[in-house]
């Protein structure tokens, strides 16, 4: 899906050296995934998302309405949620 793609080259852009996993969910007929950055250390949950969602609403614009949710998660807060 071009938007899955869009979606990937803004983040990319915008969280510079960021593990990006997102993907087309047909049930919701939007992207959604998450994405994992050193540069969210520090910051609150809120911030994140609005760090993400600006920056799609920006680089995708009318577009943005096929985004469901991109977590916003640090390597190290993964990997703990990963041991569980």
């Amino acid at each position: 899906m071009e938007v899955e793609q869009q979606v990937r080259d803004s983040l990319a852009r915008r969280f510079p050296g960021a593990e990006i996993h997102v993907n087309w969910n047909p049930a919701l007929d939007a992207v959604s995934g998450y994405l994992l950055w050193s540069g969210f250390e520090r910051k609150k949950f809120i911030t994140r998302q609005k760090l993400v969602m600006g920056g799609l609403r920006k680089d995708l614009g009318p577009e943005v309405q096929y985004v469901s949710l991109i977590f916003a998660h640090t390597p190290n807060e993964y990997e703990v949620m990963s041991a569980c």
